[in-house]
């Protein structure tokens, strides 16, 4: 896997990147449209997407005209939790900078569509004046940490509730590029790179890598299809910590046979002491031995798979420098909520789940206002809202 000659090209520029910096910079300041193929894969990890709009693709095509090139930008917020403050800016910068839309994901995240070149810039911006990013929202590193809502609105103040914010930057990347680029928006004096994690090293992963906290009664977030799931329980001997299991994910290309979704299996149980360096170990494991020839083939659940779930722990166990304690037995969950209708909290505040249609939060002429319906309660109520996995 590792030791595959024929590298594909993303690993060329990931490597050469100066941590994922490039010719970005330069790119944006200049009139075209457009960025470079490299950059475009060096985008990704500042968590944006090139496109073309494709409504009017074939027209343009037909009249020999050029593409008529927008972006996606993919917002990562951790366990999906945002301030009404928070909720206010991505409502704004729908009007002000993208097609009017907000688009939910099933990793808790925003997406905003048609955003053009000049307007990448002042959406980091404003993203990060309000506390948030699309930094790591894609591309070949940790992506946003899932958890279940309940893990939050459950008791706010305990530790549960604590780790989607401590995974998120314990695992983000150290590279001050995003800042220099599009946040502040000049290249730093100093041409000397800050150091990176060293689970990341200079290619980053192979793949993207996907991280989520299960309800210990419920399963929302789908936590056996993850890269790494952790369940909460307590073990008899060393108290409260989270069952990992590894290899897990649904993708797969049908035209390619040696793909395919894969459920993830049990690996060990880690006090709350020491899951960090579990999730390190998971990771570095993935990085070394993950497949850099073939995209395609790249995810950790191939890993897992093809080594096993014995061989792979005991390639966690060698980075770790540690045995593995058993994992805990896992067993049905008990209910699986979908977080809709109305529900008491413990601390007697009261929560409304609704279903958000293909994810899609807009206004519809003649029809649901649902954008404007959410800016209302924004603006009227100190509430949390919480985007879930479903």
């Amino acid at each position: 896997m590792a030791d595959a000659p024929n590298l594909t090209a993303v690993e060329e520029i990931k490597r050469t990147s100066a941590h994922l910096r490039g010719d970005l910079a330069e790119q944006l300041a200049d009139d075209s449209p457009k960025v470079s193929s490299d950059s475009e894969q060096l985008l990704k990890f500042h968590g944006i997407y090139a496109q073309d709009n494709r409504d009017v693709r074939r027209e343009r095509a037909q009249a020999k005209e050029e593409l008529d090139y927008i972006f996606m930008i993919r917002v990562a917020i951790p366990g999906g939790r945002l301030t009404t403050d928070q909720w206010l800016t991505l409502d704004k910068i729908a009007d002000e900078i993208a097609d009017g839309t907000i688009r939910l994901t099933t990793r808790q995240a925003v997406q905003y569509h048609g955003v053009i070149k000049s307007g990448l810039q002042p959406l980091a911006q404003l993203l990060h004046s309000h506390l948030m990013t699309s930094f790591g929202a894609c591309g070949d590193v940790v992506r946003n940490i899932v958890t279940c809502p309940g893990l939050q609105t459950d008791d706010a103040h305990g530790p549960l509730a604590m780790y989607t914010d401590h995974f998120s930057k314990t695992f983000k990347s150290q590279s001050q590029a995003h800042w220099e680029i599009f946040v502040n928006g000049e290249r730093a004096a100093s041409h000397e790179v800050e150091p990176e994690r060293p689970f990341y090293g200079e290619t980053y992963l192979p793949r993207k890598f996907k991280i989520a906290i299960a309800h210990p009664d419920e399963n929302c977030v789908d936590v056996f299809a993850q890269d790494c799931g952790l369940i909460p329980g307590t073990h008899p001997e060393v108290g409260d910590g989270f069952t990992v299991v590894v290899g897990g994910g649904l993708g797969r290309s049908y035209a390619h046979p040696n793909t395919f979704a894969r459920l993830a299996d049990p690996l060990t149980f880690a006090t709350y002491d020491e899951i960090d360096s579990v999730i390190t170990a998971v990771i570095e494991t993935y990085r070394d031995l993950g497949d850099r020839s073939d995209r395609r083939h790249a995810r950790m659940k191939y890993v897992v798979d093809e080594l096993g779930i014995d061989g792979f722990r005991n390639e966690v166990i060698a980075r770790l420098g540690r045995d593995l304690r058993a994992p805990l037995p896992i067993s049905l969950f008990s209910t699986d909520n979908d977080h809709l209708g109305w529900s008491e909290l413990p601390d007697g505040n009261l929560q409304l789940g609704i279903r958000v249609g293909a994810g899609r939060v807009k206004d519809v002429d003649g029809g649901p206002t649902l954008r404007s319906a959410l800016r209302k309660v924004a603006q009227s109520y100190p509430v949390n809202f919480y985007i879930t996995a479903q």
